[in-house]
């Protein structure tokens, strides 16, 4: 599957893994990252995605263009779907509210603002919500990342862009 058949897809679950390069000198450094997409897992190599090619920059703007719009869908879609599972757990909460003041006064029991929301919290149906939840806010964090590093490296590409032209300029 390309990314242009993901991205019409728009239903995707989330899950990251990532390589790490220990031969750097200094400090390792993630270089590939697995994503879960609706059970379909991608590759996505970091080194390729924020690598700049300084013999041909040309190439590496038009790349960095359609990467960084890659990545931008994948931002949008993701907080989507972590606004869609919190929404779903707000709602839950809701209903779950009148099902334990109801509950409690069957039982007899006196009715606490604690008492229903340990009733909410221990919920199977709202665990299975919050359980979607904490992947999905790992995946916004992690997206929202790599996007600031393609801004960085955008960045990096107008001052590489800027000093090749002052040096052809004073070659001249």
């Amino acid at each position: 599957m390309n990314v242009y058949q993901f991205m019409q897809k728009f239903n995707f679950k989330t899950d990251v893994e990532g390589e790490v390069d220990k031969n750097l000198a200094s400090r390792p450094a993630v270089t590939k990252v697995e994503m879960l997409f609706d059970g379909q897992r991608f590759l996505v190599d970091l080194e390729k995605d924020l690598s700049i090619n300084e013999a041909n920059l040309t190439q590496s703007m038009i790349d960095h263009a359609g990467t960084y719009g890659w990545w931008a869908s994948i931002v949008a879609l993701t907080k989507r779907k972590y606004r869609e599972a919190k929404r779903e757990l707000e709602e839950k909460t809701t209903s779950l509210d009148l099902e334990a003041r109801s509950s409690l006064q069957l039982d007899k029991i006196k009715v606490t603002e604690a008492g229903v929301k340990a009733y909410i919290e221990n919920d199977s149906r709202v665990k299975k919500i919050r359980e979607k939840l904490i992947p999905l806010e790992d995946m916004v964090e992690f997206v929202e990342l790599m996007l600031r590093s393609l801004e960085n490296k955008r960045d990096m590409l107008k001052e590489i862009n800027r000093s090749q032209c002052r040096e052809r300029f004073n070659q001249d």
